[in-house]
């Protein structure tokens, strides 16, 4: 609301036609315009030269080849140097109404209300109509659990275990067993050899389950 009333204070000091961006732009743009070539074919239609390039300009429709006349609303350096050449002083009417000062007054005419405070709100009494959430119905199929995986997501590689080369497992992998040196086959012996016995309950159990046994062993001969 406050923003509102600013600006309708500013666009009431404003005079012409045009916003001042769009006089400004206008004012920048029309200078150098000497160094284009105008060949007019009619009088709204011409072709205009710069540095070996061309553009087709048609007055009567505000366009121009480059597409910056239609995109922006305000004329290109090619219609402007069409323009110039046909010494047309009325440059409003090659400019989108966007850009004119009635529009932007226009804009901000909407009246905002304003607001009373909290203590000023009416309260409903107990026929106050409660609102309650929408009714969803649920859809038909199974609901999908995993996600829409977009086109442009990369895959993820599978990774082989026994080269550690991306794009198989280890079941298909087709190259060759990699070969074990002595080295590592020694390695492999003496840790085994200094492994521990099981700490477990199962491994006490058979443990000491085999150590009765070799000791009822010799007693069983001397009877």
């Amino acid at each position: 609301m406050v923003l509102f009333d600013k600006k309708r204070r500013i666009v009431r000091k404003w005079k012409g036609l045009l916003v001042p961006t769009a006089k400004d732009y206008l004012n920048k743009i029309t200078k150098n315009l000497g160094e284009y070539e105008v060949c007019r074919s009619s009088d709204n239609r011409a072709e205009v030269k710069y540095k070996g390039k061309r553009w087709e300009v048609i007055l009567d429709e505000k366009k121009c080849s480059c597409r910056v006349w239609q995109v922006r609303g305000l004329p290109c350096a090619h219609a402007t140097a069409f323009i110039a050449f046909t010494r047309d002083v009325n440059w409003e009417k090659y400019v989108d109404p966007y850009f004119t000062i009635e529009k932007c007054k226009a804009a901000y005419a909407i009246e905002i209300a304003p607001m009373p405070g909290k203590d000023q709100w009416v309260h409903g009494g107990a026929e106050e109509e409660k609102i309650y959430p929408p009714t969803i119905k649920r859809p038909p199929g199974q609901p999908k659990k995993c996600r829409f995986v977009p086109s442009d997501e990369p895959k993820r590689k599978h990774k082989c275990r026994r080269y550690g080369m991306y794009g198989h497992h280890q079941k298909t992998c087709k190259n060759p067993a990699p070969l074990v040196t002595t080295s590592q086959v020694s390695e492999f012996g003496d840790s085994q050899n200094t492994s521990q016995p099981s700490t477990s309950k199962r491994g006490q159990g058979k443990n000491s389950q085999a150590h009765r046994s070799k000791k009822s062993k010799p007693c069983d001969v001397m009877s």
